[in-house]
């Protein structure tokens, strides 16, 4: 039976997903202009705030037996899949040796993938305990003073975007109505404008390492009390900023929601077209002479194109293993064990949230 879809949350990640196309876009052009940095550092506090918030929303079936292992199988095996891939295409891009693979070292993207999996494991143990989001806030703000705690393994992304995870999982229906509202959205309008001109007045020159969420204090060369106080910092704005950007999100079906349905295939690839865009040589100097209207333009076509149905067909294979027009990752496995996790999938029922994961 298919599962009713909330047009809601198809544009909420249809937006936030062109806005981390946009923001990779924009990494090599960052610092061509002020008002161009202060965007890209907008577009961190809630992109990917945003995403986590989604996906803690839709993990309340999380206890549902044959879920977790479900969603291994769903996390891992494309993982697996596109790490290889993306060390492959790096090599011919950039020179990158081909061995190691280093695969505790997710490329890209690919440490979503790592870290759901880890914020699935967490929620059982946080919900037995008293105030599991202020303890999962402790975790992101304590996890910077542990100096190995690194982009290996997605260790401390994992626990900087865990309060968002979990508030997302607490968060009721009804609760998140109150984003739905007409009021809130000009609220929210009125938000995004006051929040960016403070950031960009406000907001320090190298701030973006605080907003990948993947160094330790002392590898941003802070100290530990400093370094606390100032990722409570970035915690406040991003909730506020990413309230504001739910709050805009348009609430009806429209043309383009369809889209928002398949973020999951622009999250996995679009840095194959990202890289291959940005090592044209001639794009660096077109751009910084001020046609940043180019990469806006790019980052639509690169969302849209690979939300398409034609698309999501070749590659559904490898990004939800389900079968579509590509060789399919149960080609690779045994019979057996595919058709006895494929019984079980279909047992717990994971096919109401896995759409809703990216």
């Amino acid at each position: 039976m298919a599962v009713k879809r909330d047009p809601f949350f198809d544009n909420a990640k249809l937006l936030l997903i062109f806005f981390v196309v946009l923001g990779h876009l924009l990494n090599d052009f960052r610092e061509s202009s002020p008002i161009v940095y202060s965007i890209y550092n907008f577009i961190y506090f809630f992109h990917m705030p945003g995403f986590v918030f989604i996906a803690g929303y839709f993990s309340k079936n999380y206890a549902r037996p044959g879920h977790y292992g479900n969603l291994v199988v769903r996390m891992l095996l494309p993982y697996l899949f596109f790490h290889i891939a993306y060390h492959i295409f790096f090599h011919f891009l950039e020179g990158d040796p081909v061995f190691p693979l280093r695969i505790y070292d997710p490329h890209w993207t690919l440490w979503f993938l790592v870290s759901m999996l880890a914020w699935y494991s967490l929620l059982r143990p946080l919900k037995k305990l008293p105030h599991p989001f202020l303890i999962s806030l402790a975790a992101g703000l304590g996890v910077g003073c542990i100096d190995p705690a690194g982009c290996e393994l997605s260790l401390s992304r994992t626990f900087v975007f865990l309060p968002f995870f979990v508030l997302g999982h607490l968060t009721a229906e009804k609760k998140l109505d109150v984003l739905k509202t007409k009021n809130a959205g000009w609220i929210g309008l009125f938000g995004l404008f006051t929040l960016f001109i403070a950031t960009h007045f406000l907001i320090p020159n190298g701030v973006e390492d605080w907003l990948l969420g993947c160094y330790s204090y002392s590898a941003m060369e802070t100290g530990r009390i400093q370094g606390v106080l100032l990722r409570a910092g970035v915690y406040s704005v991003s909730f506020l900023v990413t309230a504001c950007v739910l709050a805009v999100v348009p609430k009806r079906k429209y043309f383009f929601t369809e889209f928002g349905s398949r973020t999951l295939y622009v999250f996995l690839l679009h840095g194959f077209f990202v890289q291959s865009i940005l090592a044209v040589p001639s794009l660096h100097n077109w751009v910084d002479g001020g046609h940043y209207w180019f990469i806006v333009s790019l980052s639509v076509l690169v969302t849209v194109l690979l939300a398409t149905r034609p698309v999501a067909w070749f590659t559904k294979p490898v990004v939800e293993l389900e079968r579509g027009g590509g060789f399919p990752l149960e080609s690779f496995m045994p019979h057996k064990f595919w058709a006895k996790w494929k019984k079980q999938e279909d047992r717990a029922g994971s096919g109401e949230t896995r759409q809703h994961y990216v």
